[in-house]
């Protein structure tokens, strides 16, 4: 190789549970963050984090709506979906409140030595009170003995209307250092994923 350093190539899979689109829009963002300093990064609704999609990658970051100061549950999703039927408040339901989220597939997986970092979005009415599904998706996952990857993240959502750009730059800036956290691991040092 004439002396060049050998490049390794670091995958990660953002991994999400939306309900209005706003998280979904925070983990393109990351992921659009950490493509931007050479990480080969998708972002997955939980129902598509499966088998080959998420095997083998270097770092899962997962992600969920806070809902009563957690991961959403069956009936917190169901009261997603009545927020929705609300014609006044001019939402769009993505998920489906009947189909298993975050919190389920958490559940399932294995016990491993995987890599994760964990973000959460939630609504800006009293920010001291809200809770983070963050906390929660990382308080299970060292239990079942992932390896955190680093810190949590949290960002702030409308409880209706678009996220602010802010925001958005928010998740790709956090995206940006992931992807440069992971990058500086040298090779051989990332757990088997």
């Amino acid at each position: 190789m004439d002396g060049a350093k050998e490049t390794l190539m670091c995958t990660a899979a953002v991994i999400y549970e939306s309900w209005f689109g706003n998280t979904r829009r925070i983990a393109e963002r990351i992921a659009v963050g950490m493509r931007s300093v050479g990480i080969a990064a998708d972002a997955l609704a939980v129902g598509d984090a499966v088998g080959s999609r998420v095997h083998g990658v270097d770092l899962l970051v997962i992600g969920a709506p806070t809902h009563a100061h957690s991961l959403p549950t069956p009936a917190s999703r169901k009261e997603a979906a009545r927020w929705a039927d609300d014609p006044r408040k001019q939402l769009r339901l993505e998920g489906d409140p009947e189909v298993s989220g975050l919190r389920e597939w958490i559940a399932a997986a294995e016990p491993s030595h995987r890599a994760f970092v964990a973000f959460s979005t939630r609504a800006d009415l009293m920010p001291a009170l809200s809770g983070s599904a963050a906390h929660s998706i990382r308080r299970h996952l060292r239990k079942k003995g992932w390896t955190e990857f680093d810190g949590t993240e949290s960002f702030v959502v409308p409880t209706a209307g678009a996220v602010d750009e802010s925001e958005l730059r928010h998740a790709e800036f956090w995206g940006r250092q992931l992807g440069s956290g992971l990058r500086a691991v040298p090779a051989g040092d990332l757990q088997p994923a």
